[in-house]
C-alpha cells in the first residue's frame, strides 16, 4: 500500500491539526512581536545620537568650562577639520510605550554654518536661530511627528511633558538627514548654562585620534560612536538577558502543551496507523510519514507566525503612528530565537510519533480491541 501525500493527509487531519498549529504559530508571533518591540524601545539612545556620532567625536570636559587656549590647540592640529563648542539638551519625540527624544545641539552663531555643511543638512524652511534668541531649527521628522511648524513655541515652559526646558520658537525646518534641534550657544551661555562640550570633526582615524587627544588625558572624556554603543550595550544588557530568559521561558511552556496535544493527535489517529500496518506498512514507514507531516506544520506555522509579525509590526508602524515616527522591524535576533523551537517541535512529535507507533497492540485498534 502506498501511504497517501503529506498535503493529503494534512487536510484530512485539518480540524485535529489546527490547534496545533494556529497555537505553534501565536507563540512564533509572541516571541518575535515581543523582542522586536522591547529592542527597539532600547535602543532610544542610539536613534537619538548615532548618526551624530558617525561624523564627529564628542569630548566632554572634566571640568565645567573649556578655556579657548584649549579650543585653539585643537584647532591647530592636522586632521582636525572642525571644533565647535556646543551644550546639549533634548526635544520630546512620539514613541511607542512612551516619548523618546531627539538631541538639540546649541551652537555659535558662526559654528552653524559650518555643522550643516558637514551634515548635509538643508534649511527647507524659515530661518537660522538669532545669535542670543531663543529660537531653534528643528528636522522635519521632529515638526511632521509633532505637528508643529515656523512660528510655533515649544519648551516645559508650555508643555510639562517636553524634555526642552524653557520656551523656544521655531524659526526654521531642517530636512531629515539627521533628526536633531539646533538652537543659540550665546543665548545659552546668557542665562548662566555651564558644563558645555565639544564637536570634534576630524578626518583622522580613531588610532591617530588617540594620539592627538592623548596630550589632553584627563582633561575631557571621549565620546565616539563605538564608545557609545558599547555603554548603550552594557546598560541594557540585563535588560535584554531577562527578555530573552522570558522568551525561552515561553518557548519551554509552549514545548510542554504541544507535546500534549500531538500526544492526543496521534492517539486519535492509532486506527488509521493500524490500517496503515495491517496493509503491509512498516512502521518505520508510518513514523517517517507522520514526522514528515507534523514537520511541514512546525515549518508552516513558523513561517505564518513569521508573516504575522511583520504584519503587526507594519500595522503599528504605519496605521497605528504616523508615517516615520516609528520605524520598528523585525529583528534578526528575535527570529533566530524562535528557530529552536521548531527544531523542538520535529524532535517531540519525533519521539511521541515513534512511541505510538512502536507499540504491539496498534493493530488491534482496526477492531477496537
Amino acid at each position: 500500500m502506498r501511504l497517501p501525500p503529506i498535503t493529503l493527509a494534512i487536510f484530512r487531519n485539518r480540524h485535529k491539526l489546527a490547534f496545533v498549529g494556529v497555537f505553534a504559530a501565536i507563540t512564533v508571533f509572541l516571541i518575535i512581536t515581543t523582542l522586536s518591540l522591547t529592542q527597539y524601545v532600547s535602543k532610544t539612545d542610539i536613534r537619538a545620537w548615532g548618526n551624530i556620532l558617525q561624523k564627529v567625536t564628542i569630548l566632554i570636559p572634566t571640568s565645567n568650562e573649556i578655556s579657548d587656549e584649549i579650543l585653539q590647540s585643537l584647532s591647530t592640529h592636522a586632521g582636525v577639520k572642525g571644533v565647535l563648542p556646543f551644550f546639549d539638551n533634548g526635544i520630546r519625540m512620539p514613541g511607542i510605550l512612551a516619548s523618546e527624544y531627539r538631541p538639540v545641539i546649541a551652537l555659535r552663531d558662526v559654528d552653524i554654518p559650518f555643522f550643516l555643511n558637514a551634515f548635509d543638512l538643508q534649511l527647507i524652511e524659515g530661518d537660522l536661530p538669532k545669535s542670543g534668541s531663543r529660537e531653534i531649527l528643528l528636522s522635519k521628522d521632529i515638526c511632521d511627528a509633532r505637528g508643529l511648524k515656523v512660528g510655533n513655541h515649544v519648551g516645559n515652559a508650555i508643555d510639562d511633558q517636553e524634555i526642552l526646558w524653557g520656551r523656544f520658537t521655531i524659526s526654521g525646518v531642517l530636512d531629515d538627514v539627521v533628526s536633531l534641534g539646533i538652537a543659540s550657544y550665546e543665548y545659552y551661555q546668557s542665562r548662566g548654562i555651564v558644563g558645555n562640550s565639544i564637536l570634534l570633526f576630524s578626518s583622522l582615524d580613531p588610532s591617530e585620534l588617540n594620539d592627538v587627544l592623548e596630550q589632553y588625558t584627563g582633561q575631557f572624556n571621549v565620546e565616539s560612536l563605538d564608545t557609545f554603543i558599547v555603554r548603550h550595550n552594557e546598560n541594557y544588557r540585563n535588560f535584554e538577558r531577562l527578555m530573552i530568559i522570558l522568551a525561552v521561558i515561553l518557548i519551554a511552556s509552549s514545548q510542554a502543551i504541544l507535546a500534549i496535544f500531538i500526544y492526543l493527535y496521534l492517539v486519535s489517529r492509532k486506527r488509521e496507523f493500524g490500517l496503515f500496518l495491517f496493509r503491509g506498512v512498516s512502521r518505520a514507514k508510518i513514523a517517517l510519514f507522520v514526522v514528515s507531516e507534523l514537520a511541514f506544520v512546525a515549518v508552516f506555522s513558523w513561517v505564518s507566525g513569521l508573516i504575522l509579525s511583520v504584519a503587526v509590526l507594519w500595522f503599528i508602524r504605519t496605521v497605528l503612528f504616523d508615517q516615520g515616527v516609528i520605524s520598528v522591524t523585525v529583528s534578526t535576533q528575535s527570529v533566530l530565537l524562535t528557530v529552536p523551537m521548531v527544531i523542538s517541535f520535529v524532535l517531540i512529535s519525533g519521539i511521541l510519533v515513534l512511541y505510538i507507533v512502536s507499540r504491539d497492540k496498534l493493530e488491534s485498534t482496526m477492531i477496537g480491541g
